[in-house]
């Protein structure tokens, strides 16, 4: 049985992207901001948006990546694994 939203990569997402993942993103984010006050996170809207990319560059800057604010294959990693573990990384 196929899953509705996949944790699994597929692909960068960066300022502009519209998608489901988008909005799979912002709703791990949201989640992530429950616990991290640092994450600032934005309302799942599927639209990668600033507050999107603010985000994504905290997370990146936290776990020692280039905080450019594309969510990449190590960005991605880095937040499904702070959302499924609820480990911090700060």
């Amino acid at each position: 049985m196929k899953q509705p939203y996949p944790l699994a990569f597929n692909g960068p997402l960066k300022p502009g992207s519209q998608s489901d993942t988008v909005w799979l993103l912002q709703a791990m984010l949201s989640a992530i901001g429950r616990h991290y006050i640092n994450i600032h996170p934005p309302k799942p809207s599927g639209q990668y948006d600033e507050s999107t990319r603010q985000s994504i560059m905290r997370i990146q800057r936290a776990c020692g990546l280039t905080p450019d604010g594309v969510t990449d294959e190590k960005t991605w990693e880095a937040i499904t694994l702070m959302f499924g573990r609820g480990q911090s990384f700060t």
